[in-house]
Order: C-alpha cells, then sequence, then structure tokens
C-alpha cells in the first residue's frame, strides 16, 4: 500500500506537466521527461547492475553451497540433464 501511494504521488505531477504544469521546466525538461529521463537512463540500468551483483554474490554463493551440503545435484531434475528425444522432436513447435 505504502509503495502505491508513492507511485499515485509522483504520477500526478508527471501527468500534469503534459497539461496545466507543461510551461514548468526542470534542466529544460518538463516534469515527464525528467522523470522518463531518471526511469530509463539511471534507474533501469542501476537496477540490472544491483540484480547482477545480487545474483553472482548473494544468490549463486548460496547455491553452490547447497549443492556441496549432500541434498542433491542443484541442477538435476525435470529441465535440466540430457536432452530426451520428446524434447528434440518438440523443441520447433513447443505449443503441439
Amino acid at each position: 500500500m505504502g509503495a502505491g501511494f508513492v507511485i499515485f504521488l509522483l504520477g500526478i505531477p508527471a501527468s500534469l506537466s503534459l497539461g496545466v504544469w507543461s510551461r514548468f521546466t526542470v534542466a529544460g525538461k518538463s516534469i515527464f521527461d525528467t522523470m522518463d529521463y531518471l526511469a530509463s537512463n539511471i534507474m533501469l540500468p542501476a537496477g540490472g547492475i544491483f540484480i547482477a551483483l545480487y545474483a553472482g554474490w548473494v544468490a549463486f554463493p548460496k547455491i553452490m553451497d547447497g549443492a556441496e551440503g549432500g541434498i542433491g545435484d542443484v541442477f538435476a531434475g525435470p529441465g535440466f540433464g540430457r536432452p530426451s528425444a520428446a524434447m528434440w522432436r518438440r523443441w520447433p513447435f513447443p505449443w503441439s
């Protein structure tokens, strides 16, 4: 609920910048263009970097520790291992 309310509050100036607040600019851009720039060029790449760092330094070591603990191979089970003949037969058309 809290994050949705914050997003709602940030959306109000963005939507008003297309009409009533169109003359108000930040660094030569409207509020909508400024938020678009921040989301596309700053937050999206930063999020990708943080996800990659988390996956490499937090998630992957935990997966490998579990594999060494004797609970079985992490990559065993359906979908891993040697491909079956049925999978190769259905590969070009997986919906059939």
